[in-house]
């Protein structure tokens, strides 16, 4: 799947309709940064492998 890059703030409706085109199984992870939040801006498939340790910065490298 090519990277989905949003032109305006996602929506729960945005981020389910592209959800549904992804098997039922497929993780999803989001990058991680200290604190607060921020807009989800792009959504891609990536792979992921879990980290064997530094649980503080991210689960999957």
């Amino acid at each position: 799947m090519p990277p989905i890059i949003m032109s305006k703030i996602m929506t729960v409706f945005d981020l389910i309709r592209h959800l549904q085109e992804l098997p039922p199984k497929t993780k999803v992870v989001v990058r991680g940064y200290e604190d607060g939040y921020n807009n989800i801006l792009q959504l891609k498939q990536i792979k992921i492998k879990p980290k064997t340790n530094g649980w503080w910065n991210g689960e999957y490298e």
